[in-house]
């Protein structure tokens, strides 16, 4: 694969007219025919109209439903230190949903096409020209293969610092992959490095148009979007600090408050009269019938069924893409035992359906299992050491196969791990990995930000492979029991992506709530 590096690297644009929306960005939607598009422009009083339709046909035009009321933020909404200092007015958010799009096949995606046309009155400026795209629609429920790129802490190239020369590397070589058939993206935490420079956000939503515009960007939070003094939890244990520079997550979750909130995977809706209010109806004890009344074969009253513990997007949610279903965790919020966020997890993964989506994977800023120890303080390895008891009971009783993560700048695998211990086999000559009910963790944080030093790596047992390159992930689910994993080091110079670690990643077909062992 090549990739052009330079025509990924951001540069400012001249200021856009009032009401052009710019910044298109794409997501995975609550429903599995349908996509969320988001974009932004820079006055409030806007109005816009988005329709789509499949690419190449003289199929008519569809509207969708009118865009949702436009968010913003405000000074006001900060927390301190540069991001009070470097203010600049981010515009207004906007979304609106692409529905009833018919599937894509495996060997024939089907591909619409988009346009979000602003309404401007003849005071303000003339017509203006559609913001455009194209992408590929989700296939049906459960089918496969189901392929995806992931890479964490990304930063911009343009940065004054500069602390990102990877950063447009990184996102040409995204695209090249997208080009070969990859459908989303995966980039959980540390995404613009910002810190409080507002018009850094602005160069790096310019950088990951060209993906966010044609494939589901799906966005999570890291300690460069949250992190910050005033923090709700912020544990003694920890390594938190002041990275957000005062966002404390504020423009990172207006651009991507589109992220899915849907329910758990496959959960009942819970009804409306017992959740009102956010809490549960009392039951309600029935006298028993004089037994001349009684039915002969009386029915137990069915038990009214809790509502389940809401998703949180963008900190923690999940969506679905064919065969795979994903979990996005922030590990900058509470997720200690009993905790919304765990709760949450485990009514979405006991509700996953394994026989439609076989392939169960998470993913997280931090990393539980890390080599490279690089924070200052108490350290990240110390954060680790907290993170995987707290895990490590879902991965095991839910049977994740792999988790993603970012925040040390480097890349990593591990074998296939339960409670601590290396399970499964590893067969470099054929590049196989059996999972034997163990999970893979995989470090992409080689996304574009400067690397992490060498001299804070010291190898743990588990470690299976490493690397210290810009880089970019691939995971293909080809069936329910077969993946492939490959990561790709991209050369500084010419920005070609190179396989540099590759290995079939081997699961037990297994029912919906069986386990395999």
């Amino acid at each position: 694969l090549g990739a052009d590096a330079a025509s990924a690297t951001a540069s400012p644009k001249s200021p856009a007219p009032p009401c052009a929306a710019r910044h298109l960005r794409l997501a995975h939607a609550a429903v599995p025919d349908a996509l969320t598009l988001a974009w932004t422009a820079q006055e409030e009083n806007c109005t816009f109209s988005v329709r789509y339709r499949q690419a190449n046909s003289s199929a008519a035009w569809r509207d969708a439903p009118a865009p949702a009321e436009p968010a913003t933020y405000s000074l006001a909404d900060l927390c301190g230190g540069a991001a009070l200092q470097h203010f600049q007015p981010p515009g207004y958010f906007y979304e609106a949903t692409l529905a009833s799009l018919e599937a894509s096949q495996p060997t024939a995606p089907v591909m619409y096409e988009y346009e979000v046309s602003p309404s401007v009155s003849p005071s303000m400026a003339p017509s203006m020209a559609p913001s455009a795209g194209q992408f590929a629609a989700p296939p049906k429920p459960g089918a496969l293969p189901t392929d995806f790129v992931a890479y964490m802490d990304m930063g911009e190239p343009t940065d004054a610092e500069p602390n990102a020369p990877g950063a447009g590397l990184v996102a040409a070589a995204a695209r090249a992959l997208l080009d070969d058939g990859a459908s989303y993206i995966v980039h959980v935490g540390d995404l613009s490095y910002a810190r409080g420079y507002a018009a850094v956000w602005e160069t790096w939503m310019d950088l990951i148009e060209p993906l966010s515009s044609r494939a589901p960007y799906m966005a999570g939070m890291g300690n460069h979007e949250c992190n910050w003094p005033t923090d709700a939890w912020r544990p003694e244990w920890s390594d938190m600090g002041e990275d957000s520079g005062g966002e404390c997550c504020v423009p990172a979750v207006h651009r991507f408050r589109h992220m899915p909130a849907a329910p758990p995977a496959n959960a009942l809706p819970a009804r409306r009269a017992s959740n009102r209010g956010g809490g549960n109806s009392p039951q309600v004890r029935l006298e028993a019938p004089p037994a001349a009344l009684a039915p002969k074969s009386p029915r137990k009253a069915p038990r009214r069924k809790a509502a389940p513990p809401p998703a949180n997007p963008p900190y923690w949610y999940s969506f679905e893409r064919g065969g795979v279903h994903t979990f996005v965790l922030s590990t900058e919020h509470d997720w200690t035992a009993g905790s919304p966020q765990m709760a949450w997890l485990e009514a979405d993964l006991a509700a996953v359906d394994r026989s439609r989506t076989p392939w169960l994977i998470g993913s997280g800023h931090r990393p539980a299992y890390t080599s490279y120890d690089t924070a200052r303080g108490v350290g990240t390895q110390t954060v680790s050491q907290y993170l995987r008891p707290a895990l490590e009971p879902a991965l095991r009783k839910h049977r994740v196969d792999v988790m993603l993560y970012g925040h040390i700048h480097a890349y990593e695998r591990s074998c296939p791990l339960a409670e601590y211990v290396c399970v499964g086999a590893e067969d470099p000559e054929s590049e196989t990995v059996r999972l034997a009910n163990g999970t893979v963790h995989l470090t992409v944080g080689a996304g574009g930000h400067a690397l992490t030093k060498q001299s804070t790596f010291k190898q743990q047992y588990w470690s299976a492979a490493h690397a210290l390159q810009f880089g970019v992930g691939r995971l293909t689910a080809l069936n329910a029991t077969h993946a492939r994993w490959r990561w790709y080091g991209v050369d500084q110079d010419s920005g070609t992506p190179t396989e540099a670690d590759a290995r079939w990643i081997v699961r037990d077909a297994v029912g919906r709530n069986r386990a395999p062992y």
